[in-house]
């Protein structure tokens, strides 16, 4: 069986190597934007466990497409308090 999602990736302000808190870490003006996808391939024999995943990124430069990107979807509003 094989599942798959795409995703997008941008970079905040906050570094990887502190603590910090959902709400102190914005994203960044201008920061690096990626669109990604991701497959897992799953066994019918091991069906918790990925036999293969691959995700790959590339960087949106377009800025029409940065715009569109950078807008969060309509279902963004449900989980904002979470």
């Amino acid at each position: 069986m094989i599942k798959s999602i795409t995703f997008t990736l941008k970079e905040t302000v906050c570094p990887k190597s502190e603590d910090y808190l959902k709400e102190e870490c914005v994203f960044k003006e201008n920061g690096s934007l990626k669109k990604c996808s991701s497959t897992a391939t799953v066994l019918k024999s091991q069906p918790g466990e990925a036999a293969s995943l691959t995700v790959s990124c590339q960087d949106v430069t377009d800025p029409e497409e940065r715009k569109k990107l950078s807008e969060p979807p309509s279902w963004t509003k449900y989980f904002s308090n979470w």
